[in-house]
Order: C-alpha cells, then structure tokens, then sequence
C-alpha cells in the first residue's frame, strides 16, 4: 500500500529533498527505455496484421528522443498526436481476447512504455520514471552507470513512498 500525500506536500517534498533529479537526464533515460521498448517488437510488427502502427511508434520514438535532448525547447505538438494514437493503440493491444496472441502483448507493453515516457515528458513527475524501473534495468549495464545518481534518488523516492 503506498504512502497518501497531499499534491503540495508532495511537490514541496520533490523540491526540497529531491531536487538532484534532473529532468532532462531522465527523460534522456526514458528515450533510451522508449527505443529499446521498439527494438523489442520488430517481431510483431513485420507482420502484415501489426506493420500500420510501426510508423506511429518510430514517430513516437523519434519525437521522445529529440525531445531528450533538449526538454526545455517547445514540446512538439505531434507528440499529442502521438499521445492519442497511442492511447487508442494500447486500447486495442490490452483488450482481452480467446486467442493469446504474443505479439498483440508485446505491442500492449510497449505502448504502455511509450505512454508513461510521454506523461514525463508532459508532467516531468518522476513517480512515471518509478513505472519504468523494470525496463529501465533491462538497458545495457555502460548506459545505467551514467544515471546511477539519479537512479539512486528514484529508488529512494520509491521506498520513501512505499510503492
């Protein structure tokens, strides 16, 4: 059960004790999660029955990943394109079906992926980086020693708020 916090106690708690999180170093670090999340499902999307939504998730990706470099520059309107469509892509993947379908999971995951990077991308609340953690482990060992200050503090504000 996590910890209930009043918003502003929150954010006040965010600027005081938290404030070595740097948002652009963890958006980077979300692009990263983002691309490897679509590396994941070329499988999938070979195939005829999935292969329309591979330009949606290359846009995707390549919008987070410019905006990576630079948060402070104006937030590409696409990127609400990217949102909506998304959000009605990963509609579809999750939906329960008789049939399992390996890829249409795949999909599901990596559309949520992609989702929770844009909502930091939007609200720069790290409580989307804790989302990620699983998938932000899985990146290569080299790339995490750069982010293990901020990965530190991520995982302090995990514990902190018993999630």
């Amino acid at each position: 059960m996590g910890r209930t916090q009043h918003f502003f106690e929150y954010q006040a708690m965010l600027a005081s004790e938290y404030a070595d999180l740097d948002p652009q170093r963890l958006l980077r670090l979300g692009a990263m999660v983002a691309r490897n999340a679509l590396a994941s499902v070329t499988t999938p999307l070979a195939s005829a029955k999935y292969s329309p939504y591979q330009e949606l998730l290359e846009l995707t990706v390549d919008t987070l990943s410019i905006a990576g470099n630079d948060l402070r520059a104006p937030r590409p309107p696409v990127i609400d394109q990217c949102q909506k469509e998304l959000t009605a892509a990963h509609s579809k993947f999750s939906r329960k079906s008789k049939v399992v379908d390996e890829g249409k999971k795949q999909l599901a995951d990596c559309t949520a992926l992609l989702l929770q990077v844009i909502y930091y991308l939007k609200t720069e609340d790290p409580l989307y980086i804790i989302g990620m953690l699983d998938a932000i482990h899985r990146l290569d060992t080299h790339v995490l020693a750069g982010y293990q200050d901020q990965l530190a503090l991520i995982a302090r504000l995990k514990k902190f708020l018993k999630i």
